[in-house]
C-alpha cells in the first residue's frame, strides 16, 4: 500500500529544531495564516537568537505563509524606552507588498527588558500606551523573547500582556546549549583578549544559557553550572565597566542556596569577584571582608592558586589605601605560593604589581629589578600582553624621556597585537601626558579608542577633558568632546559614585565650548546644543570619530581595528 500523502506542513522534517518543536511550529503557522490584518499580539518564547532567526526563516518559506510579508524589527538598544515610537519610525521605511498580509516580528526587546532590576522603563511605556497600538499599528505582531524576558514582561507590563492572543514556546536543542557552553564557560580563549563587541556577544550567550539552565531540573550539578554562568557574567560586566550590573548579577548568585560543600569552589569565586566590584565602588572594608571569606573557602578546599590570586587582589587594594608594608607582605605570601605551584605567569604579574608600589615609595632601582624579573619570565613564556604591560610600567619610572617614549610605543604595539585594548588605552593616556611631541595625537588616539571599547568612566572623561583643554579655544572639536562626555555619563553612569562630579565636569566643557562661539545663557546653550545635533549620538559620534582621525593623521601608535 502506498504511503499516504501528508500536507507539506505536517511532513516529517529533517530539521532537528523543528522536529523538536513541530507542534508549536504548526500552531504558529496556523496563527499567522488565519489571524486578521489588525493589531493582534502573539508572543514567541525562544531562548537563543540563532534558533529565533532559524524559526523566522522557516516561517517565511512555509507553503502556507507565501501570502504573508514578515517584516523583522530588531530593537537591541538596551536604553530603548518607546517601542511603539521606534516601530512607527521604521514602518514607513519598509517596502510593503499590497498583495500580502503584513506581520510584524519584533526581536531584540530582551536587551531593554533586561534580566535584573525592577520595572524596566520600556515595559512601563508599553503598559501606558497599550491602547494606542490598535490604531497606530493595525497589523498582527509577533514579539520574540527568551523565557526570562517574557516572564518580566508579563510581570511588569500586565496590561500589554493581557492582550496576547497566543504564546508559542519553543524548546532548545541540547546541542545548541552545549555549543553555547563551549563558546563561553568551556572556551580556551582568554577573556582578556576579547574586544568589547566580543564581550557583549559573550554576555548575550551567557544570559541565554542562564535562562536555559533555569528550566532544567534542580540538582547540585545544575545549580553549580548556573552559578558558574552568573560568575562569568559578573566578570564580563565588570570588564566592560558596568559595575552596577556586575554587582546585581553576582548578588543573585550569592543569594542562591549555596550551602552544599560541593559548591565551595564556585562560592569562593563569587565572593572574590564581588569583592573586586565592591572595591571599585569605594567600599574597601566591605571588599576586604568578602575577600577574607573567599580566602577561608579556598583554604577549606585547598585551592592554593585561588588563595594566591585573592591575596594579590587584597594587596592591590590595601596598597591604594597607603598600607604599603601590609600590601607587600600579602604580595610576598602570594608570590611564595605561586613559586611553589610553578605558576610563572602569576609570579610575573605579582612581581609587576610589587614593583609598581615599590617605585611609588622612591625605591626605583629595586622596582626596576623586580620589573626585569617579570620581563624575563614573560619573555620566556611568550606572554606578549604581560610583557607590554610591564614595559609600560617600566617606562613610567625610567627617568629617561627618550627611553620612556620608546618603551611606551613598544607597549602600545604589543597590546594592540593581542587586543588588550583597555591596557592600550592606559598606555596612550601615559603617552599623552609624558611625550614631548605628538601629545595631541596620543590624546586623540586615547579618546578614539574609547569610542571603540568601554573603559572605566572616570578615565574616559579624564582623557576627553585633557584633549578638550589641549585643542584651541575655537576648535569645533570642543563641542563634540563635551557632547561625548555627557553621552558617556548618561549611558554608563548609573550607580557610579563619581557620576555627579563627572557630569558637572562634562557640563563645564559644554559651557566653555558654547562660550567660545559667543553663546552664554543656559537657554541659548540648550538651543545651540540641539541645533548642532549634539544631542543625537548618531550624528555627533561619527563627526567626532572623523575629526579625531584627521587630528591623528599618520601618527598612529598602534594598528587600527
Amino acid at each position: 500500500m502506498p504511503t499516504p500523502l501528508q500536507p507539506p506542513e505536517l511532513a516529517p522534517t529533517a530539521d532537528p529544531f523543528l522536529a523538536l518543536n513541530q507542534e508549536a511550529f504548526e500552531q504558529l503557522v496556523t496563527f499567522v495564516d488565519f489571524v486578521a490584518d489588525r493589531f493582534t499580539l502573539g508572543f514567541v518564547s525562544v531562548n537563543f537568537a540563532n534558533d529565533r532567526d532559524h524559526l523566522i526563516n522557516h516561517l517565511r518559506h512555509h507553503p502556507r505563509c507565501q501570502d504573508i510579508q514578515f517584516e523583522v524589527f530588531h530593537v537591541p538598544d538596551p536604553n530603548l524606552t518607546f517601542l511603539r515610537d521606534a516601530l512607527l519610525e521604521e514602518i514607513p521605511r519598509r517596502a510593503w507588498n499590497a498583495e500580502k498580509k503584513p506581520v510584524l516580528v519584533v526581536t531584540g526587546l530582551e536587551y531593554a527588558i533586561g534580566m535584573i532590576g525592577d520595572y524596566p522603563i520600556v515595559l512601563q511605556d508599553l503598559n501606558y500606551v497599550r491602547d494606542a497600538f490598535i490604531t497606530s499599528i493595525p497589523h498582527p505582531m509577533l514579539v520574540c523573547l527568551p523565557d526570562s524576558a517574557l516572564t518580566r514582561l508579563a510581570r511588569y507590563a500586565p496590561d500589554f500582556w493581557a492582550w496576547r492572543l497566543a504564546v508559542f514556546r519553543f524548546r532548545t536543542l541540547p546541542a545548541t546549549a552545549e555549543q553555547a557552553m563551549g563558546q563561553t564557560l568551556q572556551s580556551n580563549q582568554l577573556r582578556e583578549s576579547l574586544d568589547a563587541p566580543s564581550k557583549q556577544n559573550r554576555i548575550d550567550l551567557l544570559l541565554r544559557l542562564l535562562v536555559e539552565q533555569e528550566q532544567t531540573p534542580s540538582s547540585i550539578d545544575t545549580l553549580k553550572t548556573r552559578l558558574e554562568i552568573i560568575n562569568e557574567l559578573g566578570i564580563c560586566y565588570f570588564d566592560l565597566g558596568e559595575t552596577h550590573k556586575a554587582k546585581d548579577i553576582l548578588t543573585q548568585g550569592l543569594n542562591s542556596n549555596i550551602q552544599d560543600e560541593a559548591l565551595n569552589s564556585i562560592k569562593s569565586s563569587l565572593l572574590n569577584n564581588m569583592a573586586g566590584v565592591i572595591a571599585q565602588q569605594g567600599e574597601v572594608d566591605h571588599a576586604l571582608s568578602l575577600w577574607q571569606q573567599s580566602l577561608d573557602f579556598y583554604e577549606r578546599i585547598d585551592d592554593v592558586r585561588g588563595k594566591a590570586i585573592t591575596l594579590s587582589q587584597m594587596a592591590g587594594v590595601i596598597a591604594q589605601q597607603g598600607e604599603v608594608d601590609r600590601s607587600l607582605s600579602l604580595w610576598q605570601q602570594s608570590l611564595d605560593i605561586l613559586e611553589r605551584i610553578g605558576d610563572v605567569r602569576g609570579k610575573a604579574a605579582t612581581l609587576n604589581n610589587m614593583a609598581g608600589i615599590i617605585a611609588q615609595q622612591g625605591e626605583v632601582d629595586r622596582a626596576l629589578s623586580l620589573w626585569q624579573q617579570s620581563l624575563d619570565i614573560l619573555e620566556r613564556i611568550g606572554d606578549v600582553k604581560g610583557k607590554a604591560t610591564t614595559l609600560a610600567n617600566v617606562a613610567g619610572e625610567t627617568g629617561d624621556k627618550v627611553r620612556q617614549l620608546e618603551l611606551n610605543l613598544q607597549a602600545a604595539q604589543a597590546l594592540s597585537q593581542v587586543r588588550a585594548y583597555r591596557k592600550l588605552f592606559a598606555v596612550l593616556s601615559n603617552l599623552g601626558a609624558t611625550a614631548e611631541t605628538h601629545t595631541l595625537s596620543y590624546r586623540a588616539q586615547a579618546v578614539w579608542l574609547s569610542l571603540r571599547i568601554q573603559v572605566p568612566l572616570p578615565q574616559a572623561i579624564q582623557q576627553i577633558t585633557d584633549l578638550f583643554n589641549a585643542v584651541s579655544q575655537s576648535d569645533e572639536l570642543k563641542g563634540l568632546l563635551a557632547a561625548y562626555a555627557l553621552f558617556l555619563c548618561t549611558q554608563r553612569g548609573q550607580g557610579h559614585p563619581q557620576l555627579e562630579q563627572l557630569q558637572q565636569l562634562s557640563r563645564q566643557m559644554l559651557e566653555q565650548a558654547a562660550g567660545a562661539q559667543g553663546i552664554e545663557s543656559p537657554e541659548a546653550i540648550e538651543a545651540w546644543f540641539t541645533q548642532q545635533q549634539l544631542n543625537d549620538p548618531n550624528v555627533f559620534l561619527p563627526q567626532l570619530k572623523a575629526q579625531l582621525e584627521a587630528l591623528i593623521g599618520d601618527q598612529w601608535a598602534f594598528e587600527r581595528f
